[in-house]
């Protein structure tokens, strides 16, 4: 089929690269099938991606950086997880050949030599990289606007945001570009935005998978590696054949495929407090979802401690004073601190002038694992609005805001999701909701520390029953 040649969109907000080309509908498994039967192949879906995000970027403007030639040896991928399957990075890893920007007109110019180790599993699976996915700078906050890429936009709704900070990642994938794409997760960075595009994002348990790299030396481990899809059956595959590259950890149990989970009533948790009608509307239908499959269903209050929102707040801003003060040591030679957003001076500022709190909020943060384990003694699983309002206009989040500002706003935005990052619990954001406007509204699915396949079958209980229509609009490039 030529490639297209015109976007085209409804009302001037939605935007579909979906087309009748090699990568149609289809979802990464269904794409996987039609490989094995010899209706497609490897280079044909990457031709089609390229031509869909060439035609659909200079108005979604996810993609930061593309490589334009990436033949690949359709033999050599018969024996591979993923076939060939064309994905993105997200721009916080390296991906040998191409620069690593991470959202910020701080970093240099220079290529990668080589893959970040979970970019190498990555494309170990079978997957191939066609270039890098937008971030916010250094993935430090809710929504992907940054000073060095610009605004990316919601393929649902053009005016709102696609969440933060694997924004350009969801974009991608629900716009039809690609099927599957990598994000990374720090307090909600892939849960946020599969919510706002209509997408699955599962944070895995910690040490079920490779960690970021050099996550492990700071004094919060909270940041997890992972992808956003279209179907629930795409993240399975992607987390059951990742196993084979990295060992089990702490005696977690295998992912395993969906069919093989039997059905077990479980008492679930609903924590609908504090959130937006429209969210809590989305929690409430997904707690009867869950009711109508056998499971028992519990109204709680808060779970967690009050004071874990502040320290949390305050890891953060040590984050970008990190980044700020040591960048140059830890990230690239060619750090210009000078060219930092002024948001992230002003984080870096807020930890300096609270240093006084670091050792009792660090110290906090660390405990809760008990905390968090001990509540999953009465409960088996959680459910809550995956975030506290729904998706919200580009700008409502920039971070050119003042600090103060932007920390109240994304207390009631993201104030579900940081939880399983400083617990190291799993975490699933599962679309459910259409908002007003049209945007998706998601519910996230959460356990205890390796419990991801009792995570994985309730968010298939929910998933089978609610009909969700995982194609961004009915329109075409």
């Amino acid at each position: 089929m030529p490639a297209p040649s015109k976007l085209e969109t409804k009302k001037n907000t939605r935007l579909s690269a979906f087309t009748n080309d090699a990568l149609g509908k289809h979802d990464a498994v269904g794409l996987i099938e039609k490989i094995q039967r010899q209706q497609t192949s490897s280079n044909a879906l990457i031709a089609a991606a390229l031509a869909r995000v060439k035609v659909i970027n200079p108005v979604l403007n996810a993609a930061t950086d593309l490589r334009l030639d990436v033949p690949t040896d359709d033999s050599a991928m018969q024996s591979t997880a993923f076939h060939g399957i064309p994905t993105f990075i997200k721009d916080l890893d390296d991906l040998a050949g191409m620069q690593t920007r991470a959202g910020s007109r701080a970093m240099g110019y220079k290529r990668a030599k080589r893959d970040g180790p979970f970019i190498a599993q990555i494309k170990g699976l079978g997957l191939i990289p066609l270039g890098k996915s937008s971030t916010p700078e250094f993935g430090l906050t809710a929504t992907t606007e940054s000073f060095a890429n610009g605004l990316t936009r919601n393929p649902w709704h053009i005016d709102y945001s696609c969440g933060g900070s694997s924004g350009g990642a969801a974009a991608l994938v629900a716009a039809g570009v690609v099927p599957i794409a990598h994000g990374n997760d720090g307090g909600g960075s892939i849960r946020i935005p599969a919510s706002v595009c209509g997408l699955v994002g599962l944070k895995p348990s910690r040490g079920r998978i490779l960690m970021v790299p050099d996550s492990e030396k700071l004094p919060v481990n909270i940041a997890h590696q992972g992808v956003l899809t279209r179907s629930l059956r795409d993240t399975v595959h992607f987390y059951q054949s990742i196993q084979t590259h990295f060992p089990r950890q702490h005696g977690f149990e295998p992912i395993t495929a969906l069919q093989a989970h039997r059905h077990v009533p479980r008492k679930i948790a609903l924590w609908n407090e504090d959130c937006d009608p429209e969210c809590k509307a989305a929690v409430d239908r997904a707690a009867d979802l869950l009711a109508d499959a056998g499971h028992q269903i519990e109204h709680i209050s808060k779970p967690f401690s009050d004071h874990l929102g502040d320290d949390f707040l305050h890891y953060w801003s040590f984050l970008a004073f990190a980044i700020k003060h040591f960048g140059r040591l830890s990230i690239s030679a060619q750090f210009d601190k000078t060219k930092l957003e002024p948001f992230t001076h002003n984080l870096s500022r807020e930890f300096v002038r609270n240093m006084f709190k670091k050792v009792g909020a660090f110290y906090r943060l660390r405990a809760f694992e008990q905390e968090y384990e001990a509540f999953f003694s009465k409960y088996d699983a959680l459910l809550n609005p995956t975030l506290g309002t729904p998706p919200p206009r580009l700008g409502y989040l920039n971070s050119g805001n003042s600090v103060e500002d932007l920390v109240e706003k994304l207390s009631v935005y993201t104030q579900y999701t940081p939880y399983q990052n400083i617990s190291g619990g799993p975490a699933i954001s599962m679309p459910i909701n259409l908002s007003r406007e049209g945007l998706p509204i998601g519910v996230q699915i959460s356990s205890r520390l390796g419990a991801d396949n009792l995570v994985l079958a309730l968010a298939s209980d929910i998933e089978c029953r609610a009909q969700w229509q995982h194609l961004c609009g009915e329109l075409s490039i």
